[in-house]
């Protein structure tokens, strides 16, 4: 396979999985017509046919139709309350579990994000400021970037459940081709293992070149962050994937569901009198309850290309920014800072700024520096 087939980090473009924002608007209805998303259509299709079937039977079966079919309700509410009961409860606690699934997902991408993201931001700050080691540093650092890039990948692949899962990854033209054919032959769970290999790697090899140049237990706070979050990643995110919701649960839930639909359409015409409320019921509560299980469907992991799920490909594409940040130049020394022979012991002033981007006064004697990364390569 080709590296842009693999990674889509040129010519084939990711598919862009966002995540549905919404305004619950002043009374908090304003989205529930919304159909991008929704799991309504696919309740519909059970909800109509069994409110039509709620109909028919109710002519059928009703007393002033066939006066010789007499089907006897008396005793039957009881256990019929108490079959509704477990149902209920199995499909909350279904839900339950989904969302702390979802939770729990969205949590770990965050922290895995920040882990990695200050790991590399460490690792790079640590570069010596030696001029006959820039051109080392400046080969590391880039090379650094890629890897982290490729690391952050792989492990959401490796996670998510995704039809599609081309992500954008910063542009590994330059990496060892024999090393990326390697790469791309193995398994999404191998290379996370091999890809974070190389990572250490790199590091260790950089310190013992003089390329870094810190304090042996500051680094390890570096490796630290590194390992913490490899094992966020498979001890607890490929968890989302490899360990589904348990079977004899999800099964008895189906059944329950659908023994449900065949017979509170019976229940109904022979318990309401009015034609009209006993469609409205049957349609109302078997449409709420396979909303209810396709909403733990549709969150129960949410690493994937679904509208339900999380923007992968935004968290991708914000990685890959990160990354991106940290190599340019004026990143990586900090601002100087001229002392008024006026100024006070402390700040006399205080202004404000806002967190939307803005442009300051130029500065003619500090010209703009940019390191371009994301540009797109030629095949």
């Amino acid at each position: 396979a080709s590296h842009a087939a693999v990674w889509a980090a040129d010519t084939v473009s990711a598919p862009k999985c966002l995540m549905i924002a919404y305004e619950a608007g002043t009374w908090g209805i304003g989205f529930i017509f919304s159909g991008h998303g929704s799991v309504f259509p696919k309740a519909l299709c059970w909800a109509v046919p069994n409110a039509i079937l709620a109909a028919v039977l109710h002519d059928m079966l009703s007393d002033h139709r066939l006066g010789s079919i007499n089907l006897s309700m008396q005793g039957v509410g009881a256990i019929w309350g108490s079959f509704v009961m477990v149902l209920s409860f199995l499909i909350v606690f279904r839900n339950n579990q989904a969302y702390t699934r979802f939770h729990f997902g969205a949590g770990e991408i965050e922290e895995v994000t920040g882990l990695w993201v200050h790991a590399a931001g460490d690792i790079i700050s640590f570069c010596t400021k030696k001029p006959e080691k820039q051109e080392e540093v400046r080969r590391f650092q880039h090379l650094m970037a890629r890897l982290m890039s490729m690391l952050f990948c792989a492990s959401l692949q490796r996670a998510g459940e995704m039809e599609n899962d081309r992500l954008d990854v910063l542009d590994y033209k330059l990496v060892d081709t024999r090393a990326m054919n390697y790469m791309v032959s193995l398994a999404p769970n191998e290379r996370v293992e091999l890809i974070s290999q190389w990572v250490n790697r790199l590091v260790h090899d950089a310190d013992a070149a003089g390329v870094l140049q810190v304090p042996p237990p500051i680094l390890a706070r570096a490796y630290a962050e590194l390992h913490q979050g490899k094992m966020a990643v498979t001890a607890g995110l490929r968890l989302l994937k490899d360990v589904p919701f348990p079977f004899p649960y999800a099964q008895m839930i189906s059944m329950l569901l659908l023994i449900q639909w065949i017979t509170t359409p019976i229940m109904a015409s022979q318990t309401i009198v009015s034609k009209f409320w006993c469609v409205l019921a049957c349609f109302v509560v078997i449409l709420v309850h396979w909303c209810l299980l396709y909403i733990a469907l549709q969150i129960d992991n949410p690493i994937g290309d679904d509208h339900d799920d999380l923007p992968v490909t935004e968290i991708m594409a914000k990685f890959n920014k990160s990354l991106v940040l940290l190599l340019q130049p004026q990143t990586q020394k900090a601002p100087s800072f001229n002392l008024s022979s006026t100024a006070g012991p402390v700040p006399g002033q205080v202004l404000s700024w806002s967190s939307r981007p803005a442009s300051l006064p130029a500065d003619p004697e500090q010209p703009e520096e940019t390191a371009p990364l994301l540009g797109k390569s030629e095949p």
